[in-house]
């Protein structure tokens, strides 16, 4: 083989990879997390589904959104190529791994209790010194251990931690109120089987695109989810989905 004729191998290889990325070709990664994203009769949907959905169809992309196991997910998107991983918080060990547009969404962190707990209201100190649940690996547990929770109690899913607060397992389960809303009525609970006493923290929601993408797609995908809320689409999203526990939307 030529030099000449490798060289022209080349450029073809690379304007191949140009044009997939240009036209947006990716793999599209997330978990069981509702409402947020979950799977509903064989379809990915929810309100970080739905938003991701219309991102990639008015930027001219393509790709079909798979469900797994978050570590699994993780590791796929940092490797890339041409990965998309969401909703993620955005924290300072992940700020270098992935490209970021969002926030999607802007969830709250909440301490929630049985009914009949005696607990009214807590303080963060409060809260410290009690039985704390919450998911493992999720966006919860980094944000509860920033917050200074040393003996949290994890659970490999949400519906493991609701049981836990239902049975007295713990005191307090910390989730995203929208997360433990769609878990309770899954489980058949109802809104009044729980109390909010404490709202931890807001966490703003992202959308994490592997490191090999151009960064003219990421600004392409930001002006697009910009565009989204002025024009009311993620306002309609967000009433879809997530109705009495909406927190808030992106705002421009």
């Amino acid at each position: 083989m030529t030099m000449k004729y490798s060289s022209l191998l080349a450029l073809v290889f690379f304007g191949l990879l140009a044009t997939s990325q240009a036209q947006g070709t990716y793999r599209i990664l997330t978990e069981e997390d509702p409402p947020f994203n979950f799977t509903q009769n064989g379809e990915v949907t929810g309100y970080s589904a739905e938003a991701v959905t219309e991102i990639i169809k008015r930027s001219g992309g393509t790709g079909k959104i798979q469900v797994m196991e978050w570590d699994k997910a993780y590791q796929l998107a940092k490797q890339g190529p041409n990965t998309i991983l969401f909703s993620m918080m955005r924290t300072d060990d992940r700020m270098g791994e992935f490209h970021w547009v969002g926030p999607i969404v802007i969830a709250e962190l909440v301490a929630l209790v049985k009914s009949s707990s005696d607990l009214k209201t807590v303080t963060l100190d409060e809260a410290k010194k009690l039985k704390v649940g919450t998911i493992n690996g999720w966006y919860s547990e980094h944000s509860l251990k920033k917050l200074g929770f040393k003996n949290l109690q994890l659970y490999p899913t949400s519906k493991d931690a609701v049981q836990a607060l239902m049975t007295g397992q713990i005191d307090i389960l910390a989730m995203t109120e929208a997360s433990a809303m769609a878990e309770i009525n899954a489980e058949g609970l109802g809104r009044e089987s729980v109390r909010k006493v404490a709202t931890l923290e807001q966490l703003p929601l992202y959308i994490a695109i592997s490191k090999d993408v151009p960064q003219k797609v990421i600004n392409k995908w930001q002006d697009t989810l910009d565009e989204m809320a002025r024009d009311g689409t993620s306002r309609k999203i967000n009433q879809k989905w997530l109705g009495e526990v909406f927190l808030s939307a992106p705002k421009n």
